[in-house]
């Protein structure tokens, strides 16, 4: 109960967060979730995950302050319309979109940043350890993210992992250094940022597949068969397909009570009230 207590107040306080920084007052967690109203806010892009077990309390707000960027400096109208259709492509672009608000954090907010920074180099960190860049693909996006990440914010790719994708960077850069170097000076022009995403998502994508093409159909390793789904854990945690589900359904069944393990919480007291039972009935009526 008192791991429950704790992160339910991690929720409230980055809930709060997110609200103040919107300026949208009907934003806030339910079942580790954050809602709008009753539906949840899509959340496509994996470094804004958390995991209680997993992440500190920094690693909640760089999250939080993540999520309130894109709400804020993101229109979804033009990034669902200049999105790619192939699969692949989207989520690599998804992944840009993201890293490309969390680069604009004004500048009179230096602990958002030092937050924001704090959370992609965690998760940086959890995807190398996992495994996860040790397939082509993998290490391909990882790769990708970093080199990203590292021109919009003018700063060093992460030490620990740079000797890791230095081969893979040097050959990804002559093919792609061009629309690196547009992301950085389109950041604040999110259509022309697009141009610039879309194509490295295009690249990236060809040298995923390309390189799949490649393995031998008779002999398939269980890893090859794999990586697109490995990619999806990379970029994809959210699945995204359940996101207009209603948080209470009509049948009594919720998914906010059963992502929560039947534990039930209090979302909001806000429309509570006493009220003294006898002075709902008429006089005449109370004594009869």
């Amino acid at each position: 109960m008192k791991a429950e207590r704790q992160q339910q107040r991690v929720e409230e306080l980055c809930g709060a967060c997110i609200r103040a920084l919107t300026g949208q007052p009907d934003l806030r967690y339910r079942g580790r979730r954050l809602h709008k109203g009753l539906r949840p806010v899509p959340i496509r892009t994996p470094h804004l995950r958390t995991d209680p077990e997993k992440d500190d309390f920094r690693s909640y707000r760089g999250s939080a302050d993540g999520i309130a960027l894109r709400l804020q400096l993101s229109n979804p109208e033009l990034h669902s319309r200049l999105s790619p259709e192939d699969r692949i492509q989207g989520l690599i672009f998804e992944l840009l979109e993201q890293l490309r608000v969390e680069s604009l954090v004004p500048e009179r907010f230096p602990g958002m940043k030092r937050n924001i920074r704090h959370r992609f180099t965690q998760w940086s960190l959890a995807v190398h350890d996992s495994g996860l860049t040790e397939t082509h693909v993998g290490i391909l996006i990882y790769t990708l993210a970093q080199v990203a990440w590292a021109r919009l914010n003018d700063c060093p790719v992460l030490e620990e992992t740079d000797g890791l994708i230095e081969a893979t960077r040097f050959n990804l850069m002559p093919v792609i250094g061009k629309e690196v170097a547009g992301l950085k000076q389109t950041r604040e022009d999110q259509e022309a940022f697009a141009c610039h995403a879309g194509k490295i998502a295009g690249v990236i994508a060809s040298m995923a597949n390309s390189e799949r093409e490649k393995k031998p159909e008779e002999n398939p390793r269980e890893e090859d068969r794999e990586e697109l789904s490995e990619l999806a854990a990379i970029l994809d945690l959210d699945g995204g397909d359940d996101l207009d589900v209603i948080a209470a359904a009509a049948t009594g069944e919720s998914s906010v009570f059963a992502d929560t393990e039947a534990a039930y919480r209090v979302f909001t007291t806000r429309y509570d009230g006493e009220v003294e039972a006898a002075s709902l009935v008429r006089n005449c009526l109370l004594y009869t």
